[in-house]
């Protein structure tokens, strides 16, 4: 049926208008609401219309004061995008070989994420009908995942050792490609180097902690608490000790409350790779930076991270953060969370304070 209604799709660029949101929770919304969700590999682009230009008043913006302006106007063009799906992952996708999407297409641009669809690269892609035509559920910022060419294979396993387990299906596709990009990981992928040449000094390379791919994103898709869990899970048991301090760095460097798993990765580095990155690390944290300190997250109110995605606050999404520091590695940072949740009587029962971790 999708592929008679793709291929029936006369004109599109007389009614599919780009659809564009700035705050990240609507952006995660409309994926998780789509229809259909497919991972493919992109076989052919051709742009058939453009550039459309989207103004400021098309994309709501931000409360925040580190992005205060959304980076419009900015010109999209409509992309007809050809692909071959390689697994259905909600709805009827099996059929897909046809979509549309309105692009960045020329120069350079300095915004959120934009869908990149180029010939022989993998995605998985949220879309929806708009008439007779198939496409993406939004356009700006990108409302798609990529998915590295090295892990595909690993990524499509774990979605099919998943299949019967019956959660989500967002939540399964965040597992499979995280499983995916740590399980596969080699030493070499973990010790990423930087040419790095301060203006007195000759050039020196600099060893970065490991950065998962599109983090954020995934994490905006199921939550914090969720995504936090499944890292440390990684962080502690993975048989790949190179994911295992993937993990570890990750854990620590996005969410607060988990500075103890950069001892983790400390303990995992048995080839010493990074291995005076990650001491730095464990001594940055013994100063408590910000999100890791106790106070600066009580006078925040106990804020949701990612900070910068502007989250609704709802009683739900509250009582979701409250978990998440609930379960910290870091007993300071659990003990005074379980403390305010204690004096909030409308957040009922946390089973996270409830049990004795063995952190």
């Amino acid at each position: 049926m999708l592929a008679v209604l793709t291929a029936s799709c006369q004109s599109p660029a007389r009614f599919l208008t780009p659809v564009a949101q700035w705050l990240e929770e609507d952006r995660a919304e409309a994926m998780k609401a789509a229809p259909v969700i497919v991972l493919a590999e992109i076989t052919n682009v051709k742009i058939v219309s453009g550039p459309r230009i989207v103004q400021q008043d098309d994309v709501p913006r931000i409360e925040s004061k580190l992005f205060p302006d959304a980076p419009v106007p900015f010109p999209l063009y409509l992309a007809q995008i050809k692909a071959k799906t390689l697994l259905s992952l909600k709805g009827d996708g099996s059929s897909i070989t046809q979509f549309y999407s309105w692009i960045w297409n020329s120069g350079s641009h300095g915004g959120a994420r934009l869908f990149r669809p180029s010939p022989g690269s993998f995605h998985v892609l949220f879309l929806r009908r708009d008439g007779e035509c198939l496409r993406t559920v939004g356009d700006y910022p990108s409302y798609d995942l990529p998915i590295s060419g090295k892990w595909v294979t690993a990524f499509v396993a774990g979605w099919k050792s998943s299949a019967a387990e019956g959660t989500d299906p967002i939540e399964k596709i965040v597992v499979a490609q995280v499983r995916a990009e740590l399980e596969s990981l080699a030493w070499e992928d973990v010790n990423r180097k930087i040419q790095f040449a301060p203006s007195t000094q000759s050039p020196t390379l600099q060893h970065l902690p490991y950065w998962l791919r599109y983090a954020q994103e995934v994490t905006a898709l199921t939550s914090p608490l969720l995504m936090a869990r499944l890292l440390e899970t990684y962080c502690r048991t993975s048989t790949n000790a190179a994911g295992r301090v993937a993990a570890c760095e990750v854990l620590a460097g996005i969410f607060p409350g988990r500075c103890h798993a950069y001892r983790l990765a400390e303990e995992a580095n048995v080839e010493k790779i990074g291995a005076v990155r990650v001491a730095n690390q464990i001594e940055a944290c013994k100063q408590a930076p910000p999100d890791h300190d106790v106070e600066f997250l009580k006078a925040q109110g106990w804020p949701m991270p990612p900070y910068n995605y502007g989250w609704r606050q709802t009683h739900e999404r509250r009582k979701l953060t409250m978990r998440f520091y609930a379960a910290a590695m870091d007993p300071e940072i659990r003990q005074a969370a379980c403390k305010a949740i204690k004096a909030t009587p409308d957040l009922g029962d946390i089973p996270e304070c409830a049990t004795t971790s063995a952190h």
